[in-house]
């Protein structure tokens, strides 16, 4: 079920994207190029993908294992 309107999602992605507004003012001020950018996504796709692929290929943990990790928190 959506709570928020189309448009209101759009002008929230659009507008007030805390990342891309950063971004841009990195990118403003000089403090980084368009290719130091690149670079860190890049870097960050390959973590984020690494670390799926681990989870994959991971054994799914047994419920008792999984439900004592819930208990000390």
């Amino acid at each position: 079920a959506e709570y928020r309107e189309k448009e209101e999602v759009e002008y929230y992605t659009s507008e007030k994207d805390p990342v891309a507004n950063f971004k841009s003012r990195l990118l403003e001020e000089k403090i980084i190029t368009e290719e130091g950018i690149e670079r860190i996504e890049s870097e960050v796709d390959k973590k984020i993908k690494d670390a799926v692929a681990f989870a994959e290929k991971s054994p799914e943990p047994k419920l008792e294992e999984f439900l004592e990790e819930v208990e000390q928190i």
